[in-house]
């Protein structure tokens, strides 16, 4: 049994890419409007997280991905 990646998107992404992500059989969760204390106490749920800075701290929610083992996609810097 082969294991689905886990991407969490948390700003407003095109549905098209959204598409993308589950054709290529990332399973995908969209939760948008979180704040750094919401997405830090689920990010652990995991394995890579798509957001930007306008929805957060950036440095915060980074670091709290990298220690939970998850990965930022389009970090801030």
């Amino acid at each position: 049994m082969t294991v689905k990646p886990k991407v969490l998107i948390s700003d407003e992404l095109s549905p098209r890419a959204v598409e993308i992500f589950r054709e290529r059989g990332i399973d995908v969760d969209v939760k948008t409007g979180l704040k750094p204390d919401e997405l830090n106490a689920i990010i652990h749920e995991y394995d890579e997280l798509n957001h930007n800075r306008r929805t957060c701290d950036c440095d915060d929610v980074c670091l709290g991905a990298r220690n939970s083992g998850c990965e930022c996609i389009n970090p801030c810097r």
